[in-house]
């Protein structure tokens, strides 16, 4: 089981077009791809968005932060990646937070390479109620103010 919560730069039509490119990459990345490890899938997801959005020839910026969480029941382990998105987990009565690594997906950052971090957690013990929690970025329209979380 894949799961992904994204948050697209720019609102209205802006936000909603990058919500659907990065839907479209998504699914070809998972579905099509059969890309199952989170970290690749943000490496790719990355990819595609530059190459979407031709980011290597225009000053476009558009990008996301996105948590990405992989459920193997059978093995019985949850991996995790992140872009500019943390994750927290609790388990039996115990929390761990993971962060994501410090860039988003999309973009002009200097580094047009991204490697993204890989956590695995191991499930087998898991009780009957798994937590877990993604924390979106900060958001800067609320009251005016920079740096207040939602």
């Amino acid at each position: 089981m894949v799961l992904a919560i994204a948050d697209c730069t720019g609102h209205g039509v802006p936000g909603a077009f990058m919500s659907m490119i990065g839907n479209d990459l998504l699914n070809d990345i998972v579905y099509a791809q059969q890309v199952t490890e989170p970290d690749i899938i943000l490496t790719k997801l990355h990819q595609g968005i530059r190459y979407a959005l031709k980011q290597e020839k225009t000053l476009n910026q558009d990008g996301m932060d996105i948590a990405v969480v992989v459920i193997d029941r059978e093995q019985k382990t949850l991996q995790y990646a992140g872009a500019h998105t943390p994750v927290i987990f609790i388990q039996d009565d115990q929390m761990e937070i993971k962060k994501g690594n410090r860039y988003g997906v999309g973009g002009m950052m200097l580094q047009i390479e991204r490697k993204f971090t890989l956590h695995t957690f191991d499930i087998s013990r898991a009780g009957k109620v798994l937590s877990i929690f993604f924390r979106m970025a900060t958001q800067t329209s609320l009251v005016g103010r920079r740096g207040v979380n939602f």
